[in-house]
């Protein structure tokens, strides 16, 4: 130390800035990623990414009060390297004493919120974020620096001295002649307002993330109605997925998606309940997908509150190369995807009536179960050779692809692909809701929406 002995070395000074601008600079990036892509990182939102961030900056967690909880950081760390300027030797003694309090109770709060966010990650989310990791290494970092400076400052004299000599430090009474080990304690301040303060701001952290829980990442995107008409004629050009394998002869039946976009054949798609219902929409998903397993809970709340008039048309969209020709590489919280696919689509294929059993089974809980036991399952319905044809049987193969072609048409705009995706008329919901109750409210202000366009079209009006 020099200068009163409370000036720390430059080399130490430009450490603990650097390890504050590099958690700023990280958070400014993830606050505009939450506020502008919906928690897509780089290198981390289609669901392929060996990065599963997304999942991770899209929780209730991410939140604070409705506020990304990388914005307070920023605000945090910002101070952090200011305060770090103030140390320097031609500052006052009294104003570095000020600075390395305010720096105690900064790298105290950000090793706390550190602590917090690396158990969620681990124990609650089950998931790491690379980004947030890095911010959360640097608030350890932080005060690991803060902290073993502020110790090696040397032990003060009288505490209302050196309360006095401060207060008139800033109020500009005192000349610099004035700076003498006499008229101001030059030692270490006391810890104990940085420590209350750093226990406050957690308990703020934690108690607001607890109690107040926010709004989910989905959103609704809507589309101009299609209207192209459906005739005889084209109908019978309307491309399958098994039309050349054996499927059993039905007349198509289009539905047009997200305006005029794209279309299915209900006739040759899984699909629960009646094509003819109100309302039908198309989900995409994966086995392997933690937003998709929530969003098949809230959608099973969703089709006993709507009964008859709701009806699911399951789209599975393995994210996983080697049967997705739309990815760029493989995660591996994906692994497998493939092989659940094909079976619940074998399944379907040859034993429609024990296939809602054995995708409900599959989707049941936070994972999926083992490839043994889907195997297993998959083989007392369809038996053994039945379960060993299905990841090489063409027709099973064809299905699939025609549903990842889904895939593209749904993209939201400037984002990255993800899953779920639910795919109706002329709209589309994007990634899970918090609740089922939000879901069906969603599908509720769709089905309305889809009501009073019919009711314009048949008016003549402008939809």
């Amino acid at each position: 130390m020099s200068r009163n002995e409370t000036t720390p070395g430059l080399l130490f000074r430009l450490a603990i800035a650097a390890t504050a601008l590099v958690a700023l600079g990280v958070s400014v990036y993830l606050t505009v990623v939450v506020f502008r892509a919906g928690g897509a990182a780089a290198g981390c939102g289609d669901g392929s990414a060996a990065l599963d961030c997304e999942h991770v900056l899209s929780s209730r967690w991410s939140k604070w009060l409705g506020l990304p909880v990388s914005a307070p950081a920023v605000g945090l760390y910002l101070t952090a390297a200011l305060a770090t300027v103030l140390l320097g030797p031609r500052f006052s003694a009294a104003v570095r004493r000020i600075a390395w309090s305010l720096l105690l109770a900064l790298a105290l709060t950000a090793a706390g919120a550190a602590m917090w966010f690396i158990a969620l990650q681990l124990f609650v989310v089950k998931d790491l974020c690379p980004y947030c990791m890095t911010v959360h290494g640097c608030g350890i970092i932080l005060a690991g620096l803060v902290t073993w400076g502020f110790i090696s400052l040397p032990r003060g004299g009288d505490e209302s001295t050196d309360r006095g000599a401060t207060m008139g430090a800033l109020a500009g009474t005192m000349d610099e002649s004035d700076w003498t080990a006499e008229a101001i304690n030059p030692g270490r301040p006391s810890s104990i307002p940085a420590l209350l303060a750093a226990a406050a701001v957690l308990a703020t952290l934690v108690v607001g993330q607890l109690i107040v829980r926010p709004a989910s990442h989905a959103t609704v995107e809507h589309f101009e109605p299609a209207r192209r008409g459906f005739g005889p004629s084209e109908a019978a050009t309307v491309p399958s997925a098994t039309a050349d394998d054996e499927s059993p002869s039905r007349p198509p039946k289009r539905m047009w998606l997200l305006g005029d976009k794209t279309f299915i054949d209900l006739n040759q798609h899984i699909i629960l309940g009646s094509a003819d219902a109100e309302i039908v929409t198309v989900k995409l998903f994966d086995y392997t997908c933690k937003h998709c397993r929530l969003m098949h809970r809230h959608l099973e709340a969703a089709r006993e509150h709507f009964g008859q008039r709701l009806a699911i048309v399951l789209a599975p969209v393995p994210l996983e190369r080697s049967c997705n020709r739309l990815l760029q590489q493989d995660n591996p919280h994906h692994k497998n995807a493939c092989l659940y696919a094909h079976l619940a689509t074998a399944v379907w294929w040859h034993k429609r009536e024990r296939f809602e059993e054995f995708h409900t089974w599959l989707m049941a809980g936070e994972k999926p179960p083992s490839p043994d036991e889907a195997r297993k399952f998959a083989s007392e319905i369809l038996g053994a050779e039945g379960a060993s044809a299905a990841l090489v049987d063409r027709k099973i193969t064809l299905h699939i692809g025609k549903c990842i072609d889904l895939w593209p048409a749904a993209r939201e705009k400037d984002k990255p692909n993800g899953l779920p995706q639910l795919l109706f008329a002329s709209a589309v919901i994007h990634r899970e809701t918090a609740t089922a109750e939000e879901l069906i409210k969603k599908i509720e202000g769709i089905a309305k929406k889809a009501r009073q366009q019919k009711e314009s079209a048949k008016r003549g009006e402008s939809p």
